[in-house]
């Protein structure tokens, strides 16, 4: 999801502050159609990213965001404005929720996808375990070997370890 602003980038150690307080408190309700609409959750994201003052912007054609210029050392803050943002915001709209099979198998590419990053010499935390992973991925509590890379190194890690599909 890519976006732009201008505010500089949250310090490592200030808590997330917001431009706003008021904003959407679930982009991922359904159209009056039944479908959920992902432009305007991407939208959201953007928002309160650029809120919490971080150079956030939409990836064209809207299915991705982007955030620009964070400094090296800044990831923790970053992540803890993107889980602000996300409880704001609502999780990401799907079509539908994926199956615990699917989780599972998503959980067994983030392993191998973890044991990329750290041949690539990224420093990655340990998973949780299978049954949490699929526990809490609704919840939006599991883990991500790609939450531990810096912003600025993002880019970088996914070049060298491409991200799995999420289950729709």
């Amino acid at each position: 999801m890519a976006g732009c602003g201008s505010n500089a980038p949250a310090s490592e150690t200030a808590e997330p502050t917001f431009a706003s307080q008021a904003g959407p408190t679930s982009a991922a309700e359904p159209s009056p159609d039944g479908q959920f609409d992902v432009e305007s959750y991407i939208l959201a994201m953007v928002s309160c990213l650029r809120d919490a003052g971080w150079d956030a912007e939409v990836v064209p054609p809207g299915d991705g965001i982007k955030v620009n210029s964070v400094a090296e050392g800044q990831g923790a803050a970053y992540r803890e404005a993107f889980d602000v943002c996300n409880q704001r915001v609502g999780p990401a709209p799907t079509g539908r929720p994926p199956t615990e099979a699917e989780l599972r198998d998503l959980y067994a590419q983030l392993l191998a996808v973890r044991d990329c990053l750290i041949a690539a010499g990224f420093e990655v935390s340990e998973p949780q375990s299978e049954d949490a992973f699929v526990e809490g991925y609704t919840s939006g509590g599991s883990w991500d070997p790609y939450r531990d890379i810096d912003t600025a190194s993002f880019d970088r890690a996914i070049e060298a370890c491409p991200q799995p599909r999420v289950p729709l």
